[in-house]
């Protein structure tokens, strides 16, 4: 048996913790211990699923890519659209997978920095297609 309060292992029969003084409950602290290792096999690992997904999803785009420019197709929104595409289902391969928690700790900082990193993807995304617009007017 171990107190619930530090962890130290004490005697069946003790009813308080020699260690931190924590006045014990005898059924208490083993259905603590149990409900504890049952919660943490409860969670599927997929790691090694999403990882290959990942980098099978990353190869077929290389590919694509070099495909693409290969026969000169110069279609930079397409280009950016596949882009969007594989983002997006990167996401939510991990979020399904459980590997992923948004908005777990939601701080101030931490939206700042999705507002920040959402406004430079879309700008990546609507460069190719800028360029062609100014091009034309000059």
């Amino acid at each position: 048996m171990f107190c619930p309060k530090c962890g130290q292992k004490i005697e069946e029969d003790s009813k308080f913790c020699e260690n931190c003084g924590t006045g014990l409950k005898k059924g208490y602290v083993e259905k603590s211990i149990v409900s504890k290792k049952e919660k943490v096999d409860m969670q599927p690992e997929y790691g090694k699923l999403v990882g290959g997904i990942l980098l099978l999803v990353a190869a077929v785009y290389l590919v694509l890519v070099a495909i693409l420019l290969n026969h000169g197709v110069g279609g930079g929104t397409f280009l950016s659209g596949i882009f969007a595409c594989i983002v997006n289902g990167i996401a939510g391969i991990a979020l399904l997978s459980g590997q992923v928690r948004i908005f777990n700790r939601l701080t101030t900082a931490g939206l700042f920095l999705f507002a920040i990193l959402c406004a430079i993807s879309w700008y990546i995304c609507w460069l190719p297609w800028l360029f062609r617009g100014l091009k034309r007017r000059f």
